[in-house]
């Protein structure tokens, strides 16, 4: 999860966000459903709380975030969940934050 000194890197670096939060968000509502609140309030606890106040640290920062999921949630449930976790209006433009710089210039954080 984000702390202060990542964020500061990946604002020295331009480096955008993209959480991908409703995933994890899908299993732990699975388990509530499947009537197992244990493992739901598990996934809560060391997982979703946790990815939330990271988002939030990053967009109170100042960090470019855009939604997105490569996972099993959807992208209304993403931008959602970005809204609850940081009370934000609406997400950067996703061709700005996806192409908004020279390709070449891409590179996998590190």
């Amino acid at each position: 999860f984000l702390d202060e000194e990542t964020v500061a890197l990946m604002l020295e670096r331009g480096t955008d966000l993209v959480p991908t939060m409703s995933g994890l968000y899908r299993v732990a509502e699975y388990y509530r459903e499947a009537g197992d609140p244990y493992y739901c309030e598990l996934i809560y606890d060391i997982a979703l709380r946790p990815q939330q106040k990271s988002f939030k640290l990053a967009v109170e920062s100042g960090i470019r975030y855009g939604v997105g999921t490569d996972s099993a949630g959807e992208m209304v449930e993403e931008m959602v969940l970005m809204q609850q976790a940081a009370d934000i209006k609406a997400a950067v433009n996703p061709a700005e934050t996806a192409s908004g710089r020279d390709p070449k210039s891409w590179r996998m954080a590190s």
